[in-house]
């Protein structure tokens, strides 16, 4: 139905119309307006006058300290006293409404209805809409309407339509010109005038965020919340703040408190703009809070606005290369090597999985390079790159689900030092739910013993229900270097340095027993529980290169008659592997171990990886305490064994042992 707008669009909202009994019929023309189709019968007349100590006539009621009005009645432009048609405010983003007036005739004579109009200076967004029907439009006036017909002749719209970003409650006046008599005398000039009237919400607080979600944190991250005043008065934001104290959270640029928005349309008018910044804390995960923001706006309970604030993370998954065949960087031969680090996109783990959620491609956070010793670093340049396009990259930075960074390591002897020397570069790096860590790789310039024991925590606990149940776990001891290490013998005592009554070695290692360049020597530790006190030792008596004999210690701790079961650990089956492949990086799955039975979660980084053995003259390495996924990369054909142990992140009971062998593929 196509409508002629004749004044300004706006939309009028019907909520609470206020209803007047039909008047009887009238012995001359009589006005009757009906509106959504409620009759009224209009009457308007001047405010009475009072002092301000003085009450209100009977009959009337007070609508300013000065004036009156008749019951009914309500104070409008020109201090008169009119029937009120209230109607509800506009909300930004709500649609036009529209109420339907329609003008008849109850008296016994032709009523004529010369104008129809609404008075100036009311509110802009209020209009007449005039039906293109069989109704008189205005350029019919004057339209003569006789009694009692049975469809109104003259019919229109109302509206209420305030432009976006504008709140205006000021009113209107209706004016219907006709031949009434009762609009004859005084002042009246044959018009009926009506008050066409916006409710008053009060102040109204509108948020752009109803809560905030921080995903893939690995850094501070902050997140923009604006306050907006949808409402007719002045919203006052009197406190912001957080539910519970958090170093985790914070606030930025929040301005002075408290600070008034004004209603939209005034002069004055602004939102409010800070963020929500989390920089994650000790534990990388599971951190939450609520946004408290207290205002006047009531409509809130007590007038506080609660925004929850929930963090979501997922580990990365990163893959480390070189281009060296050696575990380590070689360079006896070649000056230059490069390094590698990829963080696997989200779409490249969905198989690994265990929910079938999203396990990576979270970004991380690249801090720096270090050197071990730092004055190596006189020998060896590190420079970071773009492997796409070799562009230089300044650290710290961030390394996203599927990018990529190169590590260009170059080596030459300082001016004055003609000797060789090796050393450790360690990346920097922070990683959603493992928070800082580090991932080191040896520099080797001239060939030494580089010993290492696993597990990297030189820990074992055991736990056996008599002496007649023997537990029994390895500790690897390996070689990482390019020269031959020389242990000189193994030993088990108690934690006094006694003979252990509880704990033996399986096999006796002979004295000066030599690790070659990459090898390992498993050495088996039982354990039967004797005593009363169930700790002890083992010690490992090396030659190191540098500092010469070095002894080191793998705790032992006992325990028996435990209540609990422990929990298992799960490193993957041979299936899970069998696209190994020589040079590429096997990503070791350990998500399906189970927990203990006493309650407690196997804890976050509590999964202990490590080689159990690997084909003969093999570089690769593994020995790590992490998460439950971790990678290596197999250098030679042939039969590989990962062994996996897991502990609860409060009893710290240590599950037993658990391994899996596959075969990796030479590369085409």
């Amino acid at each position: 139905m196509k409508r002629t707008v004749v004044v300004v669009v706006g939309l009028l909202l019907a909520a609470g119309l206020f209803a007047c009994t039909k008047y009887g019929k009238g012995k001359n023309p009589q006005l009757e307006i009906e509106i959504g189709g409620e009759s009224v019968y209009g009457e308007y007349e001047p405010a009475t006058a009072k002092a301000a100590d003085e009450l209100c006539p009977p009959g009337m009621e007070t609508q300013t300290e000065t004036q009156c009005c008749p019951s009914g009645l309500f104070l409008g432009p020109g201090d008169l006293c009119y029937e009120r048609y209230k109607f509800d405010t506009v909300r930004q983003g709500q649609p036009a409404k529209q109420i339907q007036v329609a003008i008849s005739n109850t008296g016994n004579k032709d009523l004529k209805v010369t104008n129809v109009y609404l008075e100036e200076g009311g509110n802009p967004y209020i209009s007449i809409l005039w039906d293109e029907g069989a109704s008189h439009k205005p350029e019919d006036f004057p339209v003569v309407v006789e009694p009692d017909l049975p469809t109104p002749l003259i019919q229109f719209f109302v509206e209420y339509a305030p432009v976006a970003g504008m709140v205006d409650v000021s009113p209107a006046v209706l004016v219907i010109e006709s031949n009434d008599p009762r609009y004859e005398k005084g002042d009246y000039q044959n018009k009926y005038k009506m008050l066409l009237s916006i409710k008053s919400v009060g102040p109204a607080a509108v948020l752009n965020r109803k809560n905030i979600t921080y995903s893939c944190v690995s850094a501070c991250s902050p997140e923009q919340v604006t306050i907006d005043n949808e409402g007719t008065d002045t919203l006052v934001i009197q406190k912001i703040d957080f539910a519970s104290p958090a170093t985790e959270f914070s606030l930025i640029n929040t301005p002075a408190l408290p600070l008034e928005i004004p209603k939209k349309g005034d002069p004055t008018y602004n939102t409010l703009t800070f963020s929500v910044r989390y920089c994650p804390g000790d534990d990388y995960y599971e951190d939450t809070n609520d946004l408290l923001i207290t205002t006047n706006d009531m409509n809130n309970a007590g007038g506080v606005i609660s925004v929850p604030l929930k963090v979501v993370q997922s580990p990365a998954i990163l893959e480390f290369s070189s281009d060296s065949p050696f575990s380590y960087l070689d360079f006896s031969e070649e000056k230059t090597h490069s390094l590698n680090i990829y963080n696997l996109a989200s779409s490249e783990c969905e198989d690994l999985c265990p929910d079938k959620g999203q396990c990576c491609g979270c970004p991380i956070q690249l801090k720096g390079v270090d050197m071990d010793p730092p004055d190596v670093a006189q020998w060896y340049t590190v420079t970071a790159k773009d492997p796409t396009n070799d562009t230089v990259l300044s650290l710290p930075r961030a390394l996203k689900g599927g990018g990529a960074i190169e590590f260009e390591v170059a080596y030459q002897k300082p001016a004055g030092h003609p000797e060789d020397r090796n050393g450790t570069m360690c990346i920097r790096y922070v990683s959603p739910l493992a928070g800082p860590q580090n991932y080191c790789v040896s520099l080797m310039a001239q060939s030494q013993c580089e010993f290492s024991l696993a597990p990297i925590s030189q820990v074992l606990h055991f736990n056996s229900a008599s002496p007649s149940e023997v537990k029994e776990k390895p500790v690897m001891l390996y070689n990482t270097g390019s020269a031959a290490c020389s242990v000189s013998g193994v030993s088990i005592t108690d934690k006094w340095g006694s003979v252990s009554e509880d704990f033996s070695l399986k096999d006796v290692i002979a004295g000066d027993t030599q690790i070659p360049p990459f090898g390992l020597v498993p050495v088996w530790v039982k354990y039967s529980p004797h005593s009363t006190d169930l700790n002890g030792k083992l010690i490992v008596k090396y030659k190191d290169d540098v500092v010469g004999d070095v002894d080191t210690t793998v705790n032992l701790i006992g325990a028996k008659e435990q209540a609990c079961k422990l929990p298992v650990a799960n490193p993957g089956s041979a299936d899970l592997y069998s696209a190994a492949t020589v040079g590429q990086m096997v990503t070791l799955n350990g998500c399906g171990s189970a927990n203990g039975s006493c309650g407690e979660a196997i804890f976050d980084n509590g999964y202990i990886w490590f080689l159990v053995s690997k084909p003969a003259n093999s570089t690769a390495t593994l020995n790590t305490e992490g998460s439950c996924m971790a990678s290596f990369q197999p250098d030679l054909p042939g039969e590989y064994e990962v062994g996996l142990m897991v502990y609860d992140g409060v009893a710290f009971l240590q599950s037993d042992l658990s391994t899996v062998k596959f075969t990796a593929a030479a590369a085409e």
